[in-house]
């Protein structure tokens, strides 16, 4: 909550009387309104214990409009953390009030918060489309770009699997063979060798200014893997010695991980084609993902296989 002199400041900088605007804790009665300034609430960012994370509105305070909304979190809780000494934070605006002061003031919460949690420096990101207002409201403030990530979608209806069908059998000929958590069965066994793949898979993924990958619990990973649907988490599994080498985690915004040992021989390609043809069997229209612009194999798998690229995702940071 705002003290009464920050109120002021933003009712000065919003050219309003005094008391008009305000900056208070969100509240499950405002979600629709936040809703309706272009992004969700992401509540897991506050399920991790009192003093780490800010969820803030800016409101009208006699009509309770919402002009702003501002989440934060100390990424480095819990421990071990990749993101050790950082904290991320999403702004949005209503467009009618941008401009205004409103971003600036909530903002002026979010560094304040990371500065009070001890953080090294503040992660934020933005869509890049052509006159993205978050791209100068984060510049003027010192952020620099840090990473991309590239969003991408595949028309279902239109796919036709055929012009890929040699990637299986390319697969079968190096003696590994497609199959479903499913077929080969959901056993004790079986959940130790997918979390061993599944982590070290991840242990590679190509994120920057984090510590290295810390393995998820097993316990934990366990809970998870129950929420899964067995028929559509895909294998690749090698004919013989039975090592599993890679993995599809469903049919909608999944993961797609190999062996590091065993890449570079088309196992991605056919995992997502095994994928892809089963969400198109069960009626599934579209199909997304998004790449880290340092994982140039998987963009290429996926501009392969015909996905469409939509406007990149721009991660900026800010050292304290």
């Amino acid at each position: 909550m705002c003290t009464e002199r920050q109120e002021n400041e933003l009712n000065a900088a919003l050219a309003l009387p005094p008391n008009t605007m305000v900056i208070r804790e969100y509240s499950d009665a405002d979600r629709e309104a936040v809703t309706r300034l272009g992004g969700a609430v992401i509540d897991w960012w506050h399920s991790k214990g009192p003093g780490v994370s800010l969820n803030l509105v800016a409101a009208h305070r006699e009509t309770g409009e919402i002009a702003g909304h501002l989440q934060a979190m100390d990424a480095g809780v819990p421990e071990p953390s990749r993101r050790a000494g950082q904290c991320q934070f999403t702004l949005r605006v209503a467009p009618e009030h941008r401009r205004h002061g409103v971003g600036g003031a909530l903002y002026r919460h979010a560094e304040s918060f990371a500065r009070r949690r001890s953080s090294r420096l503040i992660y934020a990101a933005y869509i890049a489309h052509d006159g993205a207002p978050a791209a100068s409201f984060l510049r003027k403030r010192g952020f620099e770009p840090l990473e991309t990530f590239y969003p991408s979608y595949l028309d279902l209806a239109s796919f036709d699997p055929a012009p890929f069908a040699s990637a299986i059998g390319r697969l079968e000929e190096q003696g590994i063979r497609l199959t479903t958590l499913a077929t080969v069965g959901d056993t004790p066994d079986h959940r130790q060798r997918l979390y061993q793949l599944e982590q070290s898979a991840r242990a590679t993924q190509p994120f920057r200014e984090v510590a290295p990958y810390v393995p998820e619990p097993f316990a934990q990973w366990e809970k998870e893997l129950e929420k899964r649907d067995p028929t559509a988490t895909f294998l690749a599994i090698v004919v013989g010695p039975g090592r599993w080498v890679g993995v599809v985690t469903g049919l909608e915004w999944y993961f797609t991980g190999v062996n590091p040992d065993w890449r570079g021989r088309g196992i991605a390609t056919a995992l997502k084609l095994r994928c892809i043809v089963e969400a198109k069997r069960r009626g599934i229209a579209r199909m997304e993902t998004e790449n880290h612009g340092d994982n140039l194999a998987m963009i290429a798998v996926n501009r392969k296989l015909g996905f469409i690229f939509t406007d990149p995702e721009v991660a900026c940071i800010k050292r304290l």
